[in-house]
């Protein structure tokens, strides 16, 4: 949890923000009533992609620059994190209905989608076998 989602069946809503403004969700800087987990998604992805880019997604010089950039600046995932472009452009979606879920993006990062078969073995072999 980012701070700001309280409940992930969204029992107890939000009333106020908290968390750092470059990792908020659109639909949390909107004040959509309607806000889901998916608000954890969004801001899980911004901070997956600052980790493996090493640059800031959002990097407005004002508040008011962030919130703009938030809600309406192309995201471009550059060719260097390619391995993990579905995860992030799943997950940075501006519609929250059009954002994956957390169970698939676990799914995603299950150790078996990232490796070959020969690699896998080769990882089996080393990590198994003393």
């Amino acid at each position: 949890d980012f701070t700001f989602l309280k409940s992930v069946n969204s029992i107890i809503k939000l009333n106020k923000l908290a968390g750092n403004l470059h990792y908020l969700s659109p639909e949390i800087i909107k004040e959509d009533p309607n806000y889901s987990y998916k608000s954890d998604v969004w801001s899980f992805a911004v901070v997956f992609y600052e980790i493996i880019t090493l640059k800031r997604l959002f990097n407005g010089k004002t508040s008011s620059d962030v919130i703009k950039d938030i809600l309406f600046k192309d995201i471009h995932i550059p060719l260097t994190v390619n391995r993990f472009k579905l995860v992030l452009d799943s997950s940075l979606k501006r519609m929250a209905s059009e954002r994956e879920t957390t169970e698939n993006l676990l799914n995603m990062f299950h150790l078996d989608a990232f490796l070959n078969e020969e690699r896998r073995v080769n990882f089996y072999f080393s990590y198994f076998i003393f």
